[in-house]
């Protein structure tokens, strides 16, 4: 009897008449919470379980968490590189304000306008140039290390190291092949990328005196007047502090200058305002 009236009656045209507000109006939420007991709710939730069926990987994929982690510390990264640029390029300008001061001078130092970025750029001082320096020796004598290394392994392998050549002639030779790898080292990385390692990580650029790459041939030159500059009690060296252009005497040889890339273009372009930007080519030596 109760399944016959059950399937008479429109279930539909009774939900129609029903006012859902006025129902939930009359419920006790209150009482009805109070009557349900959580702890043995939770007693009852096998959460191993349930953990073991979610699938946390996808989860953190679908949410984007690793890409946002990668922005983030990209993001940091460069950022903090970007700053330490920024302190290099002042503590630059800091050294050749103590230089003028030495030598009793008081002049605007230029800044490097780049046609092809159209933006203005500090010559790379004494301070930044140095650092780029440590970091490409370091760079220069881990390699050598690790090639020497091999090297005498080999030697050994064929029996060869103890007859190969005399320990003065050996150290005289390690000497020549240090030289000729940094040398290699700073020709190729200049030629290739106008820079080197520490050159690059610090934010600084070799251009030619007319803005163009520095090429091959002047990256050589460049590399082997720079052993004269280091050579000659560093004087050529100690040039970049007291040169206009922070130019040292390998610069000057080469026709070549180092110039930071693209710091603070808008403060750059104060100094423009007071005479100070050069376009490529206008300098002299």
């Amino acid at each position: 009897m109760t399944g016959r009236m059950v399937g008479i009656v429109p279930i539909e045209a009774v939900l129609d008449n029903v006012d859902v507000n006025t129902v939930l109006d009359e419920v006790d939420v209150n009482r009805l919470l109070g009557r349900v007991d959580i702890d043995r709710l939770m007693e009852r939730v096998d959460i191993d379980a349930l953990l073991e069926r979610v699938d946390m990987e996808r989860i953190v994929y679908r949410a984007g968490i690793p890409q946002i982690v990668a922005e983030t510390t990209g993001h940091l990264a460069g950022g903090t590189l970007d700053l330490a640029r920024a302190r290099l390029a002042d503590a630059d300008r800091l050294a050749e304000r103590i230089a003028d001061r030495v030598t009793l001078r008081r002049r605007t130092r230029p800044v490097w306008y780049d046609p092809a970025t159209g933006l203005a750029s500090a010559y790379a001082g004494g301070v930044s140039r140095l650092l780029a320096w440590l970091v490409d020796l370091g760079v220069v004598l881990a390699a050598y290390a690790g090639t020497t290394a091999v090297l005498h392994l080999l030697l050994d392998a064929f029996g060869l190291s103890d007859s190969w050549l005399s320990k003065q002639g050996a150290q005289l030779l390690a000497a020549v092949a240090l030289g000729a790898w940094a040398a290699v080292y700073a020709t190729v990385c200049v030629a290739v990328a106008d820079a080197t390692v520490g050159k690059w990580l610090l934010g600084l650029r070799v251009q030619r005196v007319d803005g163009s790459p520095v090429g091959p041939a002047r990256a050589l030159v460049r590399a082997v007047a720079f052993a004269l500059s280091a050579t000659l009690f560093l004087v050529g060296l100690v040039l970049i502090a007291f040169q206009r252009r922070s130019r040292g005497l390998h610069d000057l040889i080469a026709g070549t200058v180092v110039v930071h890339v693209g710091p603070r273009p808008s403060r750059l372009s104060q100094g423009a305002a007071r005479g100070g930007m050069e376009a490529p080519g206008t300098m002299s030596a």
